[in-house]
């Protein structure tokens, strides 16, 4: 199912079901290995206001996420302050070459938009990712875009479509 930035409502049975496949295919994903030094640098008496910043409808996406399909992997970790986010992010599809990086960005309204940097053959690269936040998943955003030498950037985010069918489901960290 493709949806349009804001025009996608899915019920909580269908959402419900979403989440108990992909629970059940991260219980055998075993290859996200990210470190709780960071999760645990995070003071706790900012947490409040952190959460006094975002909308009181969007809970503070930060932790860890992941999606798997078939062979195919990603793994997300963020960290937030305030509207600003940072952490990981990789990717790794099945005969393709993997590659994994740093994102850093905002979240605006219900949207995550961040700068991904990362590595893949051996070149540094920087794509533009939106995650839109649903509850305790990010969907990740897709959209035509513009190429201006390694940076790729979206050429109009009120356009993107939101693949559903891969939501990064928050996970516990490793």
């Amino acid at each position: 199912m493709r949806c349009q930035v804001r025009g996608c409502l899915i019920t909580d049975s269908i959402l419900l079901a979403m989440k108990k496949v992909i629970y059940t295919a991260l219980i055998m994903f075993a290859g996200c290995n990210f470190s709780d030094s960071a999760k645990d640098s995070v003071n706790t008496n900012d947490s409040a206001a952190v959460n006094d910043q975002l909308p009181a409808k969007i809970n503070k996406p930060e932790g860890c996420y992941a999606w798997q399909s078939g062979k195919d992997s990603a793994a997300l970790h963020l960290q937030t302050s305030g509207n600003n986010v940072s952490g990981t992010l990789s990717y790794k599809l099945f005969e393709k070459d993997s590659n994994k990086g740093s994102i850093t960005g905002n979240i605006q309204d219900d949207l995550i938009i961040a700068d991904y940097t990362f590595q893949s053959e051996g070149m540094t690269s920087v794509r533009e990712v939106v995650f839109k936040i649903e509850g305790e998943s990010l969907i990740e955003g897709y959209g035509d875009i513009d190429v201006d030498g390694d940076t790729v950037r979206f050429k109009n985010k009120t356009d993107l479509e939101f693949n559903t069918e891969r939501p990064f489901i928050k996970t516990a960290c490793k």
